[in-house]
């Protein structure tokens, strides 16, 4: 007696997902590692031995980290962190967009220093100030704003005294206008010189 067998192969199966996820996704299928949004293929088999078509639909999420390296002068409002930062350093804040992934953003934030002088000064009549080009004629307390080598602002104060023709001084610091006779007062006397 002879004994008939029928084999029936069953067909490939096939088996497609579709996957959304932030930066990266792992597809166990051939363990490789996506970066990209797009559709990928590969096989395995199941359980009962038979292959299996595999396709992957994969979306990866946006994630809009940043890094951000700023100069400032004194001061820097972050935006991200709506925070106000005084001193230079790397910082970083972490947030969640509206699809659901992480992203941090990065600060190298180096703050730069503002300066400021004072100076007194006395002249005869009037004082042209080398600060703003300016010349004075009267005595009081006067301030010029410049930007300095770092770029930025550097306040210059400047006391001025505005002294007469014909003031009668001791030396050593004697002021005089060109054209007018001035009192000296020395050892031993002396009498009347004119500039």
């Amino acid at each position: 007696m002879v004994n008939t067998f029928t084999v029936v192969a069953n067909p490939a199966l096939n088996h497609s997902s579709s996957v959304s996820t932030c930066d990266s996704f792992v597809w166990s299928v051939n363990n490789t590692v996506y970066y990209s949004s797009g559709t990928y293929t590969g096989t395995s088999v199941d359980t009962n031995g038979c292959l299996v078509n595999e396709e992957l639909v994969l979306t990866i999420l946006p994630n809009n980290s940043s890094s951000s390296t700023i100069a400032a002068c004194d001061s820097y409002f972050w935006p991200v962190s709506q925070v106000h930062y005084t001193q230079s350093g790397s910082f970083q804040y972490t947030t969640i967009n509206s699809s659901g992934c992480t992203e941090i953003h990065t600060l190298d934030l180096n703050i730069l220093s503002g300066s400021s002088s004072n100076a007194s000064v006395s002249s005869v009549q009037s004082y042209t100030w080398p600060c703003n080009g300016n010349t004075y004629t009267q005595s009081g307390v006067y301030t010029c704003m410049t930007t300095n080598a770092l770029g930025c602002p550097d306040t210059q104060n400047l006391t001025l005294t505005i002294m007469p023709c014909n003031t009668q001084v001791s030396a050593p610091n004697v002021y005089a206008c060109p054209g007018n006779a001035i009192s000296l007062a020395g050892s031993p006397p002396g009498g009347l010189f004119r500039c």
